[in-house]
């Protein structure tokens, strides 16, 4: 996902003075953005967790994003990244609302997240009862709590005031009931229908 993340962005991370990394779990992000990112970089999660990479981050904000708690004004973001975190959350339009006060005029927000309306996630919904990502299991449901479709995160990202730069794909998805990818064997086949993920790209008027 960090490759998803950060594709075509990096520019931008190179250039911004002050990086959040929300959901940052033991910092494995943060320290692949140190590898050349030397500005402020502040990492997000509702606890500390073992084996945290503490010197990848300058600050450690800890916060129910269920619940979050208000953050002052002052501490305001260029790049906020949400790798694979919107779809833990009950409610993601309060998340999307939440990033977007901590954002600077012409910042950026990036989220991936799972793609419900890839194949193989329409075909578990079609004959399991649920998208794929989101049954119950080890990782899944409860832990994966809200699927959004690429249309609704659109809807999300203008409701709270952002304006969208893009939807992107990961091309790469798995086969159908199976652990192979579809690009292992069909290199071509690519996007919504055989991506296991997306990213959404937004900015900040």
């Amino acid at each position: 996902m960090i490759q998803l993340a950060v594709s075509g962005l990096e520019a931008d991370v190179l250039n911004a003075k002050s990086i959040l990394d929300i959901g940052c779990g033991k910092g494995n992000f943060g320290e692949f953005l140190r590898q050349t990112y030397k500005g402020r970089l502040d990492g997000m999660d509702i606890v500390s967790y073992e084996g945290f990479c503490a010197g990848a981050y300058d600050h450690l904000i800890l916060t129910n994003l269920n619940d979050p708690a208000k953050t002052s004004d002052s501490l305001l973001y260029d790049m906020i990244f949400a790798i694979e975190v919107i779809e833990h959350l009950e409610n993601p339009r309060a998340f999307a609302r939440f990033c977007t006060n901590l954002l600077k005029s012409g910042g950026k927000l990036i989220v991936t997240t799972p793609n419900v309306i890839s194949v193989s996630s329409l075909l578990a919904l079609t004959f399991q009862g649920h998208f794929r990502d989101f049954r119950d299991g080890i990782g899944m449901y409860p832990a994966h709590l809200s699927p959004i479709i690429p249309l609704d995160a659109k809807r999300i990202v203008q409701e709270s005031g952002l304006q969208m730069i893009s939807i992107n794909y990961s091309n790469n998805g798995r086969i159908p009931f199976t652990t192979k990818t579809y690009q292992r064997f069909f290199p071509s086949l690519k996007g919504k229908l055989f991506s296991d993920n997306y990213r959404v790209v937004a900015i900040k008027p």
